[in-house]
């Protein structure tokens, strides 16, 4: 055994060794199950994605209850809007956990709020696990008590970088907003882009602002000095890290500096129907989307299946999303742990995930043990087609 490995390990002994030296309390008997969320639906940067997740997470649950609930309780969803805001995670977990039975988290949105909870100790202290959050920097996933369901992005952006090898456009700029995720990884986009073996003329950041007028010229401006600085060398393809707004107005400037024809690949977490809305499907048409979920109206897994039956079902058949059917997903993945757990206590969900070993979610894998914590799900790139469609 390594030393890394040997240190994961006594990283995993020590923590269920903590949990079991917490005091437990087990849900009453008959009582509902509570699980925790930090969210934001008021937030507009995130507030679509949040309402299809927690809608994902929710249709879950019924099915769930519907077939008898976890040792005959109904699970049930506890969800505090923190607006987007990491300096608010800490306090509000705090008052979620103290003031309810919570018996572990599920879904939390954000990587800073992740990360803000992580290192206040918050997880540790109350024998929390922190199932699927909405975040996909690997230094937030590897934190004690968090269970990914996700690949991670660094993951993403390196599938990015492979694909535009493999269309023989191997020229790349790299284009990020300068925040949080967008920062961290532009970091690491130089190594990246050697394993991916592709040119990398240029990393350049972007400021965020509230006024979408402004924020375009923002990004023009910033690709105006990347040309500058690249002489007479033209990109082939871009990669572009940002949310929301800034999303939008940067695919507006970039097809504006390189036009129609170049590739731009993003995160999967931008919802094309809102970039659509934004800057109409011309420009739209040809942006490139890592996902790290199954295609919500794909028959491949049973878990895909299962999750448009439950919607004719439960949700009067709404359409799902990849938002969607990664709550879907999240909340079976709880599901599961309850499930396992014989006592149900925050220490039980705890240790009955860090002993999980391979998790098998109707064809959507995970592996969980002291030693590592990560989606086996690989990673697909869709584009937006001229009809408005996710090309796979």
């Amino acid at each position: 055994m390594n030393l890394l490995n040997a240190l994961s390990l006594l990283l995993g002994l020590t923590l269920i060794f903590n949990a079991q030296a917490a005091p437990a309390r087990a849900v009453a008997s008959g009582s509902p199950i509570h699980v925790g969320q930090l969210a934001s639906t008021t937030n507009p940067l995130v507030s679509g994605m949040a309402t299809d997740y927690i809608g994902g997470i929710e249709l879950a649950f019924k099915r769930i209850n519907s077939q008898g609930g976890i040792q005959g309780r109904a699970i049930k969803l506890l969800t505090i809007d923190d607006g987007f805001d990491a300096n608010k995670s800490v306090e509000l977990t705090e008052q979620l956990v103290t003031q309810s039975d919570v018996l572990a988290m599920v879904g939390n949105m954000g990587t800073l709020p992740l990360l803000k909870l992580a290192e206040s100790g918050t997880l540790e202290k109350h024998s929390l696990a922190s199932f699927a959050p909405m975040t996909g920097l690997q230094s937030a996933l590897d934190k004690p008590q968090v269970f990914a369901l996700r690949a991670s992005y660094e993951d993403e952006v390196l599938a990015m970088l492979k694909h535009s090898a493999q269309l023989g456009r191997n020229k790349v700029a790299y284009l990020y907003f300068e925040a949080g995720v967008g920062v961290h990884l532009a970091k690491l986009a130089p190594e990246m882009a050697q394993q991916a073996k592709v040119n990398l003329l240029g990393v350049k950041g972007f400021a965020i602002t509230k006024d979408r007028a402004v924020q375009e010229a923002a990004v023009a401006d910033a690709l105006k000095t990347l040309n500058g600085e690249l002489a007479r060398a033209t990109p082939q393809a871009v990669i572009l890290i940002a949310i929301g707004g800034a999303h939008s107005e940067a695919v507006k400037a970039v097809r504006k500096s390189y036009g129609a024809g170049i590739p731009i690949y993003s995160l999967g977490q931008i919802n094309p129907d809102t970039l659509i809305k934004d800057v109409g499907i011309q420009i739209a048409t040809g942006v490139m989307l890592s996902q790290v979920m199954p295609v919500p109206n794909g028959i491949d897994l049973a878990i895909q299946r299962e999750f448009q039956a439950d919607l004719q079902r439960y949700a009067n058949g709404q359409s799902g999303s990849y938002f969607r059917i990664e709550g879907y997903i999240a909340g079976r993945l709880l599901a599961e742990m309850l499930r396992r757990t014989k006592t149900l206590t925050r220490q039980g969900v705890l240790q009955t995930a860090l002993r999980a070993g391979e998790v098998n979610l109707s064809g959507y894998r995970v592996a969980y043990s002291p030693v590592q914590r990560k989606s086996l799900h690989r990673i697909e790139l869709t584009m937006i087609g001229r009809n408005g469609k996710l090309i796979r």
